[in-house]
């Protein structure tokens, strides 16, 4: 190591350049007198002292007598090393953030007597990338933050007090924190698997410091991710917010309150959003924000404020009377909003926001903040923000416009959009779709189409500056396009890919045999396609981008030579989804659902359930999406149905729309036994999460991913861990939530039991299969662990009873207390299958099904009782989402007595059902 005091020498016209380079006054470099141990006097003569790439200066007129300063350096490269004899030296080394690498040499300043009012340092930072490099500064304790401006290669900072060491260091990613911001009457789907912190608005500021108001609903403590009341001042110009700065009392009152706030209800702290400030009370508020940091920080809690966007003034950024370096010094999180003008994210402008914010605040303490609302903009340059799916109904739907008489094979069929929208394109600096159309006063106005590719290309911006992470607010609107969530998540576990999809409008034309014909169309333009042959057809219109939106179709029917043409109701009826056994099915199934009326409007799916830790609820697993026995399932309180899916493709629609149409919700639960032995190749389970994804998107409720993966019957053999499945629930949790965020996400449940000892082999028993899938993180990736529940032979209420033995899996309450216990608690259990198996009313089971022996004692009216127990049980928990009961309707009675389990019994009366009406609504 080398440290280099050389005599420092005095030259003009070096002065002059570094007066040129610093943009002060007109400085002149000291001269290489020394004493006093290397200490040097700065005069007004002589004040600008430089070393090795450092330069440290100040105004002739801020020079105070007798202040002396010396400079020594230590090389990048002898930092880095921790080579250091020096101790000090060492201890700053040994406490420099590991998110920081020096760039320049390390620079040790010395000095004596009194700082001048005004410093300026400087460190050359040549042949480096500027745009994620900073300047810090050992205090003897920490490393600081030093706010700083680029000047060419010259990174340039004004300083109050001298730190013993500074450098410049290039950063480094850190996490990416993601919140979000739950509204009043946001419906919430999923929070723990998708953000950090959630900001919980409802909470408003009074003149006198209080808070009005009550907190939004949904979140709960505790569940990992940080919960932060959301603090905003009305709407009133600032006159609330001004009136507090203005008064010390009301000031008080407000820190009082918000310790108050966060304490007693053990919140992670506090976000305030305070918008309106007078520049005239700038310093107060900036005063009021250190206060209230302190205050916090004593209790270990973390304060957050919302910066304005910054604008451009006298050709620098500002933020009005705001000052973000004092108020970034103080609080913890400095939320920047990217604002209205979308086109900054690739046209450089939000480049140069970010890089003036990072030089007044750690860029580890700022985060971005946006929103997944698209931007309505009209000719004087107010921009509404707005739910995408509204934007989208500007377009219209898809009507008919040729007369129906005058449709015959052969002949030109015209449709068109009901909207008025007049132009369609991609704004590339958005990455988004871009379309203008007339409002009801005739004037232009222009759409900024926000989509998950869009809000990618935002997030992406905190990655590439090295930021703290970002806000995305407005995530659980709606009317925001579908994808929203998989777009967080993926910048949250660093899988984003950015993309550029363009955009345009289609049209599809189906007949019985799938796809007809295709084409685009621009807005204002119809569509014209010559009628096929005779038969059914569906023309939809839809919106492509990064995804495709349904603008409505129409179903029109071309006819025979002698036949008029007609307008159709619905689509060509489609076979009802048929699974489970099939060798005797009911004598009244239906075989055939009609295919819904496609809407007319551009609505995302929103059918079923809005999250996954609701009011308890009941249903049965049914032989197939017709529900034979739908009345016997309302009479026995039953709201969902479960339907089993078992290959790849199959048309789940049919049996989403028919459990809609009686008023059920549906699960769709999915396992391909054919292709078990390719369950955990990544393509494979890619595949099975596109399906899913499309399954979402036809409405699911909820959808099981997969089935008792712990056995090599259901999972490649040895390999039947849980950390195997999460590979896949984790692919299908992405893709199903980018469909459709309200369809419920439910792993896989295991089958329950011991055979193993306790341990894994070719197969794996439950209890470390679920103890596996937690510790892999599993519980990210669902909304409800799937559980089963079927060899019961005591009432559910007994533990310790049953004749075999008293393994955990014997009883209902254990299987209940060994699920929750492994996963803490942080989700809900949704029982996808339990049952209560009887062989009364066939023949015995020791000799048809002898693997079911155990069960030879049980009979309907305990089977009927055994199931009030349990939903009484459940419903006065709060460990259990929904139980489905396995199962309803099945006949098929053999080596595996489905029909045994049955509550429509062989002679067709149902006694559970009777049993269940009294219990449940």
């Amino acid at each position: 190591m080398q440290r280099n005091i050389g005599p420092i020498i005095i030259v003009a016209i070096v002065a002059l350049v570094l007066f040129a380079a610093i943009g002060g006054g007109l400085y002149f470099v000291l001269g290489g007198e020394s004493g006093n141990a290397g200490l040097t006097a700065l005069t007004a003569e002589k004040n600008v002292i430089s070393h090795e790439g450092f330069s440290l200066a100040a105004p002739p007129s801020a020079v105070t007598a007798g202040f002396r300063v010396g400079v020594d350096s230590v090389s990048a490269s002898d930092f880095a090393q921790n080579t250091l004899a020096d101790p000090d030296l060492i201890a700053a080394r040994s406490a420099l953030p590991a998110y920081l690498t020096a760039i320049s040499s390390v620079h040790i300043i010395r000095s004596e007597g009194a700082l001048p009012a005004q410093l300026t340092l400087a460190i050359n930072v040549t042949d480096v990338g500027t745009e994620t490099v900073d300047l810090y500064g050992w205090d003897g304790k920490v490393w600081n933050f030093l706010p700083s401006r680029h000047n060419g290669q010259r990174l340039v900072a004004s300083a109050s007090t001298l730190p013993k060491l500074i450098a410049a260091f290039q950063t480094s990613p850190t996490v990416q924190v993601v919140s979000t911001v739950l509204e009043v009457g946001d419906t919430v789907s999923e929070i723990g698997s998708t953000v950090n912190a959630v900001q919980v608005s409802g909470l408003t500021l009074q003149a006198d410091g209080s808070l009005s108001g009550g907190l939004a609903g949904g979140f709960i403590l505790g569940q990992g991710y940080a919960v932060m009341p959301l603090l905003r001042a009305p709407d009133d110009d600032g006159a609330t917010l001004n009136a507090v700065m203005a008064d010390l009392n009301a000031q008080r009152m407000q820190i009082g309150g918000i310790v108050d706030l966060v304490n007693s209800n053990d919140y992670n702290g506090v976000v305030l959003d305070y918008p309106g400030l007078d520049p005239a009370r700038g310093a107060a508020f900036s005063q009021f924000v250190a206060d209230l940091a302190a205050a916090l920080h004593q209790q270990n809690k973390t304060l957050g404020v919302v910066a304005p966007t910054p604008i451009i003034e006298n050709g620098g950024y500002t933020t009005g009377g705001y000052d973000l370096r004092s108020i970034g010094a103080a609080a913890d999180i400095i939320e920047l909003p990217l604002g209205d003008n979308l086109a900054a994210v690739g046209n450089g402008g939000a480049a140069q926001m970010i890089d003036w914010a990072s030089g007044e605040v750690s860029r580890y303490k700022l985060r971005l903040l946006l929103s997944t609302l698209s931007a309505d903009s009209s000719p004087d340059g107010s921009v509404a923000r707005l739910p995408g799916m509204d934007t989208l109904a500007l377009f219209g739907s898809a009507t008919l416009q040729t007369d129906l008489a005058a449709i015959a094979p052969g002949s030109p069929v015209t449709f068109a959009l009901t909207g008025n929208v007049q132009t369609l394109g991609y704004d590339g600096s958005a990455f988004a779709p871009r379309f203008s159309y007339l409002d009801d006063s005739g004037q232009a106005r222009t759409v900024t189409y926000v989509t998950p590719e869009t809000l990618t290309h935002q997030l992406a911006l905190s990655q590439k500056y090295n930021l703290g992470g970002a806000t995305v607010r407005d995530l659980f609107n709606p009317g925001n396009p579908a994808g929203m969530f998989d777009a967080v998540v993926q910048f949250k576990l660093k899988n984003a890919v950015l993309t550029t999809s363009g955009a345009s409008l289609s049209y599809t034309v189906n007949g019985a045999n799938g796809v007809v014909y295709q084409a685009t169309a621009a807005p204002g333009q119809p569509f014209t396609w010559t009628a096929g042959e005779p038969g059914q057809y569906s023309v939809a219109a839809n919106f492509d981008s990064s995804g495709s939106v349904d603008l409505g179709a129409v179903d029109v029917v071309v006819p025979q030579a002698t036949a008029a043409a007609t307008l159709a109701a619905t689509a060509t009826p489609k076979p009802i989804l048929t699974v489970g056994p099939t060798s005797t099915p009911c004598p009244n199934c239906p075989t055939a659902t009609p295919a819904p009326t496609k809407a007319p409007t551009a609505a995302p799916v929103t059918t079923g359930g809005g999250g996954a830790w609701g009011a308890f609820e009941f249903g049965g697993q049914v032989v197939h999406g017709g529900i034979p026995h739908a009345a016997e399932m309302k009479r026995a309180g039953m709201t969902w149905v479960k339907v089993q899916i078992y290959a790849l493709g199959t048309d789940a629609a049919p049996a989403i729309n028919n459990a809609h149409a009686q008023g059920f919700k549906i699960l769709i639960s999915f396992i391909e036994f054919s292709s078990a032995s390719r369950a955990t190749d990544p393509a494979y389970q890619q595949q099975v999460a596109s399906y899913l994804g499309s399954v979402a998107g036809q409405g699911a409720d909820a959808i099981e991913v997969w089935n008792e993966a712990n056995l090599d019957r259901d999972w490649p053999a040895g390999q039947t861990t849980g950390a195997a499945y999460t590979g896949m629930l984790q692919k299908a949790y992405a893709a199903i939530k980018s469909a459709n965020r309200n369809t419920i996400v439910v792993s896989g449940a295991p089958a329950p039991t011991g055979s193993n000892g306790g341990g894994c082999g070719a197969f794996c028993d439950d209890k470390p299969w679920l103890e596996q899938f937690a510790a892999a993180g599993g519980l990210n990736y669902t909304d409800c662990v799937g559980i089963h529940y079927n060899e019961g032979i005591v009432s559910p209420r007994e533990i310790g009873t049953d004749p075999r033995d008293n393994h955990y899996t014997r009883y209902y309450q254990t299987m209940v207390n060994t699920y929750a216990s492994i996963i803490g608690n942080a989700r809900p259990l949704c029982f996808t299958e339990l049952g209560f198996l009887t062989g009364e009313g066939y023949p015995d089971l020791a000799s048809t099904a002898p693997g079911f022996a155990w069960a030879a004692g049980n009979t309907i009216a305990e089977q009927s009782q055994w199931l009030v127990e349990v939903v009484q049980m459940a419903k006065g928990g709060s460990a259990i989402r929904f139980v489905i009961v396995f199962n309803v309707d099945y006949t098929d009675y053999g080596a595996d007595p489905k029909a045994g389990y049955a509550i429509i019994r062989a002679d067709g009366n149902c006694p559970a059902c009777d049993a269940l009406d009294a219990v449940l609504p």
